[in-house]
């Protein structure tokens, strides 16, 4: 939680600039394993643990994800973290691009 965010807020502000908003909050990482989170070892072993534990229980998700992207080429994930390596969109990014097939590029910016 972020202080003078929200997803309602944001979703309207989007809206107002003529773009669309989906909400998968499925593919969030729990607040509770988020915590005491110090050192590059900690987010390692959360977002190895997100990746083999957490991702392969999702596929509808990432289904739509990857439908978006396919339909609208243009997609962002977005997150408060600025490093995409500090962020579960980077495990997401990586499993989509696993996927078979898969030739569209991801750019993290």
């Amino acid at each position: 939680m972020k202080y003078g965010f929200s997803k309602t807020r944001f979703r309207d502000y989007l809206h107002r600039a003529g773009i669309e908003y989906e909400h998968i909050p499925a593919l969030g990482i729990e607040s509770s394993q988020r915590k005491n989170l110090e050192t590059e070892k900690d987010y390692k072993i959360l977002f190895k643990k997100y990746a083999s534990e957490s991702l392969p229980h999702h596929e509808d998700e990432l289904n739509r994800i990857k439908q978006l992207i396919s339909e609208h080429r243009r997609v962002a994930l977005t997150c408060f973290e600025a490093n995409p390596e500090s962020c579960h969109r980077h495990k997401i990014t990586e499993y989509i691009q696993s996927s078979r097939n898969w030739s569209i590029p991801i750019n993290h910016i």
